[in-house]
């Protein structure tokens, strides 16, 4: 079992080809840019996309009033949104712009999942269909 960050099938990113990338959680690296803190933590954590937020029904439904209106949006304080253990926003919120992650899966499920989209690779490649990288 593990708890999985974010499936990312059909990923171009992180060096050459097309791979099905298993992001999990419970990194214990901590780097200071990382792009997703979220995935620290080893369990089910809230993940806030904090550009995109529009939702005042997300804000209010907060319990730790980290979700605040400021100029052009709204601004999330970390620390007190980390010290929550609810989903309550998450749940409330109908931009996706809050997510909760953190899914706990068999690896025998993840890797028949990679193995049937290595299939699906195959047969668009054999197909002769050409995919071209932007």
């Amino acid at each position: 079992m593990g708890t999985v960050f974010r499936l990312s099938p059909g990923s171009t990113k992180d060096g050459p080809g097309l791979r099905y990338v298993v992001y999990l959680k419970g990194c214990n690296f901590s780097c200071l840019y990382c792009g997703n803190p979220e995935s620290w933590s080893p369990g089910r954590t809230v993940m806030i996309h904090e550009e995109r937020l529009r939702d005042a029904e997300a804000a209010a439904a907060c319990p730790s009033r980290a979700i605040r209106r400021d100029t052009g949006g709204y601004r999330v304080d970390r620390e007190l949104c980390g010290a929550c253990r609810s989903f309550d926003c998450a749940e409330a919120c109908h931009d996706g712009s809050i997510e909760v992650v953190g899914e706990t899966r068999r690896v025998d499920k993840i890797v028949a999942a990679a193995e049937e989209m290595k299939r699906l690779a195959e047969r668009i490649g054999e197909s002769g269909i050409r995919v071209i990288r932007t």
